[in-house]
């Protein structure tokens, strides 16, 4: 039985019925399977560049990291200031 989603290509199962000395919980890597790790990083760090980052610093007037709680991911506040007049 599938316990956890470890990433991309790592799981952790349970083994109903281990052999003596065995573990009964064990982590999976799946073969054929090869996906990048992607690490969280400080959201103070921001790396200029890219098409993306571009586009959102031209058409928002404010775009700020924010400090993830724990166990989140990065947050990422953005926000444009709209004229009623147009």
């Amino acid at each position: 039985r599938v316990l956890e989603v470890i990433d991309g290509d790592t799981i952790r199962v349970e083994i109903p019925h281990p052999p003596p000395g065995a573990q009964k919980e064990e982590s999976v890597r799946l073969l054929g399977i090869d996906t990048p790790e992607i690490n969280r990083r400080d959201p103070e760090v921001v790396y200029p560049g890219g098409l993306g980052v571009y586009m959102m610093d031209r058409i928002m007037d404010r775009v700020e990291f924010l400090r993830p709680g724990t166990g989140e991911g990065n947050i990422l506040e953005m926000s444009r200031r709209l004229d009623a007049n147009q």
